[in-house]
């Protein structure tokens, strides 16, 4: 269901993902520009220049697998990216578009993997910490995106609310793109700290760094 601005009634409109019609000007708008479907363009050019996209005034090439929900560049429906490993075999981070359908189908970080850092032993209050929360659909069975966190207050009041915060913006309908990158100091194999930027195409808006406390 696509929402008017300017409106408290919801309608039924023919047009893409995170758009929502101004009622005013008869455009449809997606935070950062104005789209006519009439045209099937945007009236003015990505601000990501030619990093959005070749056309910069278009849509998505394939609007059935690809979304653009802030009217800046075009990613594939439903997509976890996860970063390589670098060359000392930590995490680099993950990208997401996410929906309502990844809610709860993440994983639970896996005993038997061991993040950079990590040290088991009753007390150590360290965590496995996911880059994207199991509860957004991330996974605990992918070295990629598991980092050694600690477990409170950093991972969990601090970066589950994070995630939580996410999660209701994608329970009432948003489309949520999503980054989540560790900061290393140097070659420490553990994080100083996470920081998550998540965007929604109906207005949510996080930008946070979660702290890793040195000497955990």
């Amino acid at each position: 269901m696509i929402s008017r601005l300017f409106s408290n009634a919801p309608v039924i409109l023919p047009c893409f993902c995170g758009q929502y019609e101004d009622e005013e000007s008869g455009l449809f708008y997606n935070r950062h520009r104005y789209y006519d479907r009439e045209t099937g363009q945007y009236l003015s050019p990505d601000p990501l220049g030619l990093n959005g996209g070749l056309n910069p005034y278009s849509y998505v090439h394939n609007p059935a697998n690809w979304v653009d929900p802030l009217g800046l560049t075009g990613c594939p429906t439903n997509s976890i990216k996860y970063g390589e490993l670098d060359h000392l075999g930590r995490p680099t981070g993950v990208h997401a578009t996410l929906d309502k359908g990844h809610i709860n189908m993440g994983t639970h970080a896996n005993p038997d993997i061991q993040p950079p850092g990590f040290i088991t032993g009753k007390g150590s209050n360290r965590a496995r910490g996911h880059l994207l929360g199991r509860q957004l659909g991330g996974s605990g069975d992918d070295v990629r995106n598991l980092v050694t966190l600690q477990q409170r207050p950093a991972n969990t009041p601090v970066m589950s609310g994070v995630e939580g915060r996410i999660r209701k913006a994608l329970e009432q309908g948003e489309v949520v793109e999503m980054s989540s990158i560790p900061i290393y100091k140097g070659p420490s194999r553990k994080p100083a700290g996470i920081t998550m930027k998540a965007e929604g195409s109906g207005g949510f808006f996080e930008y946070v760094t979660v702290l890793n406390p040195p000497g955990i």
